[in-house]
């Protein structure tokens, strides 16, 4: 999502989504090195600073643009200081063609192979600093980008059946499950919650996701 402070709210589809990302360079101060913006970032714990922007946007109270602008602010200062704490170790620029490769093109069925390729590593080797720097396997990862993003086309109004269509789901039904198993909602109840869905994907836990299932649907 776009968000415009005193401007509007819209939603990027289509051409504006596969256009290459534009670089934004912060002097860092301190002496240190300029701090270049992550153009893809997974961070739920900054969701809360979303929230007010949204709704002074909604709501255009007396005084809303000042306070859409003091909440961006505030948002950057966070991402700033969040990227300034957690700076790329070496195992995260060895990889960085394939998170690139992977935010360009979250539809795309990735294999650990073809991934490995991009950034010149053996299939194994490259599993090994992939988790190292991430926590996951390039596969879940892979995943958990093509969640993120459908739950992003979710709040477009986007016809469900169109979402899968676009992130590469064959079938409708596949990207409902699949969505259901990453997030514990299906697409549609993700879509009429009435809060921000935060939760990360996180690799399956067979045992766990059998006896969620169990619970929701009974003996």
């Amino acid at each position: 999502m776009s968000v415009h402070p005193a401007s509007a709210i819209r939603a990027c589809a289509g051409p504006e989504r596969e256009a290459p990302p534009v670089e934004y360079r912060i002097d860092a101060g301190g002496g240190r090195s300029p701090l270049v913006l992550a153009n893809v970032l997974h961070a739920p714990e900054l969701e809360p600073l979303f929230r007010p922007i949204v709704d002074e946007y909604r709501e255009q109270r007396p005084g809303c643009e000042a306070a859409m602008r003091g909440g961006m602010t505030a948002l950057l200062v966070a991402l700033v200081r969040r990227q300034l704490q957690e700076r790329p170790d070496p195992s995260a620029r060895r990889i960085e063609p394939a998170l690139a490769a992977i935010a360009r093109e979250p539809a795309r069925s990735w294999s650990s192979r073809e991934l490995a390729q991009l950034c010149g590593y053996h299939p194994t080797y490259f599993a090994e600093i992939f988790r190292e720097a991430t926590g996951l396997s390039p596969k879940a990862y892979a995943m958990r980008e093509r969640i993120a993003c459908a739950k992003r086309l979710l709040l477009t109004g986007e016809r469900i059946t169109e979402i899968a269509e676009s992130l590469g789901y064959g079938d409708v039904h596949y990207f409902s499950r699949s969505f259901r198993e990453a997030t514990g909602l299906t697409p549609s109840a993700f879509r009429l919650r009435p809060e921000p869905e935060s939760e990360s994907v996180r690799e399956p836990e067979p045992e766990q996701q059998a006896k969620a299932r169990h619970e929701k649907t009974g003996p």
